[in-house]
């Protein structure tokens, strides 16, 4: 009796062990509403060197990329020596009407938020294209510094 209840005990530890390790599609939590934001900076480029930053301002757009990010699904935690060939990503930097700052990094496999960094499983088709993404927003580009970068 004790055998078979050690074995089934080890049988359901296993495949919750397995369903907790391999699920994915698991969404991202930004703790964001897009009521509570004055602006989000945008920030993309080839290198840190050449960086640039777009301030999205019209509430429509705030809600707009909120939900964009909220539809990015992760896969699992990434090491943070992880790294992306090409590009910096984007970063966006939600100032708060609290006066506190919330960022994302968004690269081509991974995801940074408050929580940790995790490897992406899926992105949204709008936000996959980094240059498209970019371009369909009309807010003035202005170059950044290196250290300006959040």
């Amino acid at each position: 009796m004790k055998k078979r209840y050690w074995g089934f005990l080890i049988l359901v530890l296993s495949i919750s062990v397995f369903i907790f390790i391999f699920s994915s599609n698991r969404p991202i939590d930004l703790s964001v509403n897009a009521e509570d934001v004055r602006h989000i900076d945008i920030f993309t480029g080839s290198v840190p060197a050449s960086a640039e930053k777009k301030s999205v301002t019209k509430s429509t757009d705030i809600e707009e990329i909120i939900n964009l990010l909220n539809e990015v699904t992760i896969k699992r935690k990434a090491s943070e020596n992880y790294s992306q060939v090409g590009g910096i990503g984007m970063y966006f930097e939600f100032h708060l009407e609290n006066g506190e700052n919330a960022i994302v990094h968004l690269s081509s496999e991974t995801i940074s938020t408050k929580d940790g960094f995790f490897k992406t499983n899926k992105v949204p088709r709008e936000l996959d294209d980094e240059d498209t993404f970019w371009k369909s927003l009309s807010y003035e580009s202005v170059n950044v510094k290196q250290d300006e970068l959040p």
